[in-house]
């Protein structure tokens, strides 16, 4: 039955994938060639095939961004993880889930131009607009601070499937909300958006590399401290960098060394808290990579990715 299943799933994989490519080469033409790579490294691994599908489609609804056929994916994309979460008794797959979405997040972002010339100008439209960069940054903090008693309450297990679920709704309602950009709810939502951006550039690099902190770590501490990092010392290190008056980083100029200095007092003290002498040098690790220039990747994707690859191999 299980060999059955594997077998549906690649063909609705090479099926999806087929049909895509055709319909433009170019903009799928890497992606693919990378997936299949990691599909199957991912499928030796496991034995299962369900990653396999996961990514295929993730890569399709981050390519189709903002339209009908990105809706139509998200929707079969929240049915196919509803139906594992059924169908399936130990849920010990849900790790490679995670590894697989947020491969096909970063796939689908990397490879193309257009989504990087939008992760670029995200970057560059930081802190112009200071009401609205501290709204942001307060519903990042309160969001960090939702995940962190989620975790607390319910442990990283049943905690990364009601995310990775959530982060798919949340593609699923920004690629309606984009649709309906008349409507009075989507103004609101858009108010929150840096100017120029399309909605959601920032939040779902965030979403990419906090999945896969889900599918590299297993530890609570070292999950609520990369949280603590990445949704409250990031947005802190913004707002008092915009506060306080200070000189600038020499290799950064857009990074305040006020900003930097509460990112790494933060972070550095919950790091010793959570994890003694690892954890402070974590906090200071994850200062450095805030405090750093990027272009092509966001620092809400880059601060839980290094974090979790280091922290897998120290721990």
């Amino acid at each position: 039955m299980n060999y059955l299943i594997n077998v549906i799933l690649i063909v609705a994989s090479v099926l999806i994938s087929v049909l895509t490519f055709v319909n433009n080469p170019r903009r799928f033409l890497v992606a693919y060639l990378l997936a299949l790579v990691f599909s199957i490294g991912i499928a030796i691994l496991t034995g299962n095939a369900e990653p396999v599908l996961s990514i295929v489609l993730m890569i399709v609804i981050i390519k189709y961004m903002y339209t009908k056929t990105s809706l139509y994916f998200g929707i079969a994309m929240l049915s196919y993880l509803l139906a594992i979460f059924i169908l399936t008794k130990d849920h010990q797959i849900w790790p490679f889930l995670d590894l697989s979405i947020g491969l096909g997040i970063m796939l689908g972002l990397v490879s193309d131009r257009e989504s990087m010339g939008w992760v670029m100008k995200n970057t560059a439209s930081k802190g112009r607009n200071r009401s609205r960069e501290i709204t942001r940054d307060l519903v990042q903090v309160g969001g960090g601070i939702a995940l962190i008693i989620l975790l607390l309450l319910f442990g990283p297990g049943k905690t990364r499937i009601a995310y990775t679920v959530a982060l798919v709704v949340l593609l699923i309602i920004g690629a309606y909300v984009s649709m309906n950009r008349d409507k009075a709810f989507s103004s609101k939502i858009y108010g929150l958006e840096r100017n120029g951006v399309p909605l959601g550039i920032g939040a779902i690099w965030f979403g990419c590399g906090i999945m896969l902190t889900y599918a590299i770590i297993n530890s609570i501490n070292i999950i609520i401290l990369i949280l603590i990092a990445v949704t409250i010392c990031d947005p802190l290190a913004t707002i008092i960098g915009m506060r306080i008056k200070s000189p600038r980083i020499f290799y950064n100029k857009k990074k305040s060394i006020a900003g930097t200095i509460s990112f790494l007092a933060v972070a550095g003290f919950f790091g010793f808290v959570l994890l003694n002498w690892s954890g402070l040098f974590l906090g200071v690790l994850g200062a450095i990579i805030e405090s750093l220039p990027y272009e092509a990747f966001d620092d809400n994707f880059m601060i839980p990715v290094v974090l979790s690859i280091v922290s897998f191999f120290i721990f």
